[in-house]
This record gives structure tokens, sequence and C-alpha cells, in this order.
């Protein structure tokens, strides 16, 4: 998974920058065609925005409101494509949207939008062949019902709520480790951590780039027929240092933040009205929704936007923006009663935006994702920048990224694959039988608790993990107090290209998703990474302050 030698020594058809979910599915998508790929990116493998996303899969219900039929069919097609091809991962979430008084605000007026998605995607269920990652049709709650749901709405008067159904990934990080290694399988050659420090350009032809290996600090030339910027908000500023002018017009860029509470999980996601207004929006009931989701045990809740010109700047979130989106929370459900301290964790990143004004809480969403052929913009050949809006789209743009490479490239361009093609252990017919399998498999072990997680995590790869504990039964052990096994973090470390203690905390496993885990956890991780990457006692406490540093500081963290 980290494959310098080649990256370094062979020419490539296609060079993909950045291992976001548009890099990842590009290079996977170009890998089934037949190309010779290389990936890399300059931290970790889904390690910026991709990782920190919302955790939806996005079925274009909310483009009603723009009366854009094209752009709701191309999202549920891509949903659609994920809960084929990545069943361990992607699954359906119910969500339920209370309803309030008469008229545009009732449950009959939200219930015929619904059952217009309805029709209007009346395929979205086509060759899914598991019946528990099918796409049910709309509901229609009564008052009772949904106060049963939902108590603390009790004061709100609810007439009743109307629940459709979007997706919701298990792990945005783990989903793309399996896309990546999907296109490792088929030949693709990828590192972490690899910065790109420029892009090589000569006789008006981009033929590659110089990459620094930040592990071993190595500088060395990949060579490529083709590139692909797909670096998200880096992709500008690479542009730009790299001598190209059209880097300078990929902004602007919204911060979307989320924020885990220490609330017991929903029984089914809720939306409820924020503050914010979407100004593109043709009908609609007037601002836009907040969603609290069930979230491994804990409520996530999300997504707030904040506007950035310069992707370059310094992103952050402030302890007063924390406070104000509470009182937003709190405002739409009383019975939340939010307070500072119930803030676990949150994740945020930069995504491409609408033309706004960043004082306004009224808001031109972004709608499509940045495709720059730098051939009409720049004159120069075989150089593509993707900058991709939202997670669901990465297939379909990738797919679309990869043919434009074939096309500069003079050949014919095959019909993509990748949209039904499993990801490595997605290869699943029978999800319930696959479930029973692992339990019984790891109960033998002494990790039956593991089993979904194996699951989820792995897939019908589960068999790698387990197979460390059939030879080293001492491999069972914990991780500290956390439900991690070391055989875990010892088939991450070996097989997924971890390199340092966050990739494993919250991108490999689920043990830090939630909130920072105990001293006790991050020790024991950390001294089996030291063990197979010879850290140092100071590597072991740098380490474990870089990861309790991720985490909010006004909160007490758990020692």
């Amino acid at each position: 998974m980290r494959n310098i030698k080649q990256l370094s020594e062979e020419e490539f058809d296609l060079l993909v920058i950045g291992a976001g979910a548009f890099g990842a599915y590009a290079a996977w998508d170009a890998a089934l065609k037949g190309l010779k790929v290389a990936l890399v990116d300059r931290g970790d493998y889904s390690g910026g925005v991709s990782s920190r996303c919302f955790r939806m899969v996005h079925g274009g219900i909310r483009y009603l409101q723009h009366l854009d039929f094209g752009r709701l069919r191309k999202s549920c097609a891509e949903r659609s494509a994920m809960l084929r091809s990545s069943p361990q991962h992607v699954e359906p979430l119910p969500i339920v949207i209370p309803t309030f008084g008469l008229g545009g605000a009732s449950r009959w007026f939200l219930g015929a939008g619904t059952l217009l998605y309805d029709v209007v995607t009346l395929d979205r269920n086509r060759h899914i062949a598991s019946p528990e990652r099918r796409i049910p049709l709309t509901r229609f709650l009564s008052t009772a019902e949904t106060l049963d749901l939902f108590p603390f709405l009790e004061g709100s008067r609810p007439t009743g709520a109307v629940e459709f159904c979007d997706g919701h990934m298990h792990s945005p990080a783990r989903l793309l480790l399996s896309v990546i290694r999907s296109a490792v399988d088929l030949g693709a050659a990828v590192a972490n951590y690899c910065t790109v420090t420029q892009l090589v350009i000569t006789d008006g032809r981009a033929r590659g780039a110089m990459v620094r290996d930040e592990v071993t600090g190595r500088e060395f030339a990949i060579r490529a027929k083709c590139t692909v910027n797909a670096a998200g908000p880096g992709a500008g500023p690479l542009l730009s240092q790299s001598g190209i002018t059209s880097g300078q017009t990929t902004g602007p860029f919204s911060r979307d933040a989320c924020l885990v509470v220490d609330r017991p999980a929903p029984p089914r996601a809720i939306a409820v009205q924020g503050q914010t207004r979407d100004l593109d929006a043709v009908v609609g009931r007037g601002k836009r929704h907040l969603f609290m989701v069930p979230w491994k045990g804990k409520t996530l809740i999300g997504v707030w936007h904040r506007v950035y010109q310069d992707p370059t700047e310094d992103i952050q979130i402030s302890r007063a923006e924390v406070e104000e989106w509470l009182r937003e929370v709190n405002e739409s459900c009383p019975g939340m009663n939010l307070k500072i301290e119930d803030v676990l964790s949150w994740d945020y990143g930069l995504v491409p935006f609408g033309k706004s004004n960043p004082q306004s809480k009224d808001l031109h969403f972004g709608h499509e994702s940045q495709f720059l052929d730098h051939q009409q913009l720049d004159g120069i050949s075989h150089l593509l920048s993707l900058i991709g809006i939202r997670y669901t789209m990465g297939r379909g743009d990738g797919e679309r990224a990869v043919n434009w490479a074939l096309s500069s490239l003079g050949r014919t361009i095959p019909r993509s694959t990748s949209h039904t093609t499993p990801v490595r252990g997605g290869d699943i017919n029978d999800f319930s039988g696959l479930e029973k399998e692992i339990h019984a498999r790891a109960a033998k072990l002494g990790v039956s608790d593991r089993s979904l997680a194996l699951l989820k995590d792995h897939g019908t790869d589960y068999q790698e993990v387990l197979a460390y504990i059939e030879a080293d039964p001492s491999l069972a052990q914990r991780c500290g107090d956390s439900p991690l096994t070391a055989a875990e973090v010892v088939h991450a470390v070996r097989h997924e290209a971890v390199v340092t203690l966050e990739d494993l905390v919250l991108r490999r496993t689920d043990i830090g998703v939630t909130g920072c885990p105990g001293g006790a956890a991050l020790y024991a991780c950390a001294e089996i990474l030291a063990k197979e990457l010879h850290w140092t006692a100071e590597d072991i406490e740098r380490e474990v302050e870089q990861v309790r540093r991720f985490y909010p500081d006004f909160r007490a963290l758990p020692q």
C-alpha cells in the first residue's frame, strides 16, 4: 500500500494526485479500464475532507427544491452504485422530518414532495441484491408515532412526520481504503504521505510530478502521460506553485462542519429546520435542515457552513462558533438541552461553494464539481484538475476524469464497470448470512463482540484479521480499555499503510470517531505500532499527543 519503488521507477498512463473520494474512485475506474495508474496523497488516504464528511450518501432529494431533476437522478444513481458496490460500508438511513401546522409546513405538503421523489427514482433499487441495502418508499407518521420516536419534540407540537431514506456510511475512510485496495489489486501503484512539490510541465504538456516521500524525505519524479489533480482544496495552490495561473480561480469554499454530541443515538435520523436559507431553492419549507443522525451509539449533528475565499487560510473552529451551533440546535429542539461539554468531537473540511457573502447566513450552495481542462485554460495538455463537491459523486466524477484521460491519450473509452463491480470485501450476496458466519468464527476465538465491526470494516476480507488471532491467540487481547483487538492493529499497519497513530485511531478503526479514546487505549495501540514501525519512546509520546490535539480542548479528555 506504499509502492514507492514502483512509483519512482515506472512510467504510468495516469497519475492521480489526491486520495480522497474523487481521486480514489478515479484511480479505481482507470485501473478497471486497463490504464497503468499511480495515486499519491500528501497525507493519509482519505485524510482530508473525505474522511471528515457528514457520512451521508445523498440520493438527491434536496434537488427537488431546485426543480433540478437531472442532478437528482445523478445523485440517486450514485447512491445506488455505492449500495451495490460497497454493501459492507453503505446502508439505508431512515430520516424523519417532523411537520408543523398547515400549508407549506404540513405533513401533506412535505409528503407530496417525497412521494414525487419516489416516483422519479423508481429504479433506485435496480440490481441491489441484498434486501437490507434497498431504499424503501416514503412513510407517513402520526403525531403519536413521531413523539414516541422523539419525545424531545413534545413542546414543539408536531402534526406528524414524513420518513424517507437516504444512504449512510459506516466509515468514509474505510470505504475509500477498500476502493484504493481494489485499484492496487488491479496493478495501481499507490502511496500516502507523498507530497507533490511541483507538476512537471515540458513543451506545453504535463508529464508527471516531483514528489517528496514524507516518511523518508526522499524526493523523486513520477512519470505519467496524463495527470489528474484531485487534491481538493489543495488543487489550486498546487497549480499556483507550479506556475499555472488558473489555480487562482478555484474558490470560494465552504467549511462544512458537524459535531458528535454525548446523547444516545436516536432511533432514526431526524431533520429539523435550522437558521440558514438556501437562496437557490425554487420551492421549499423555508430554512435548510439540520440532521441528527445515530452514530456509533452517540448523535451526529450537522451540517454548518462558513465561506472561505482562500483554501490556504487557517481553517479552525472556535468555541464561540460551537456555542452558536448548539444554540441553534436547542432552539429547534429544546429537549436536547445541549451544552458545550456535551461535544465529544467535530469534523470539518473545505468543499467548493457558490458565490456567497461570507458574513451571511443565507447562502448560494455549490452545485457541481469543478473540472478544469488546462489545455483550454492554460495551454497545457494532458492535465485536468477535478475539485469535487460531494463524496456521493466521487465515483461518477472520477469516471468522467478517466474518460477525459483516455480521450487525451487517443484511446477508446470503454464502458465503465465501477458502478456495478464490488469493491474489495464487497462481494456479498447474503449480508445476514455473512454476519452470522463472522460471528460464529469470531466467537471461537473469543472476539465475538468484534464481529459487526469486522463485517463493516472488512466485509468478506474479515478472514485476514482473524487469521492473525488463529496464528497467535495473544492478538485477541484488547487495546487498553477499548474493544479493539491487537490483531486489528497489526493488520492495519501491515496491510493498510498506517504511518501514524492518528491514521489508526481516526481512519482504520472506530475507536476515536466519537471522542478521544482513553490514554490506556492510545498507549496500547502506540506500543503495537512502535514494534511494527520501530518507534522510540519519544515517538510514542509525540504520536499520542498528536491524537489528543485532534479533540476539543474545552472538554476534559479521558486519561
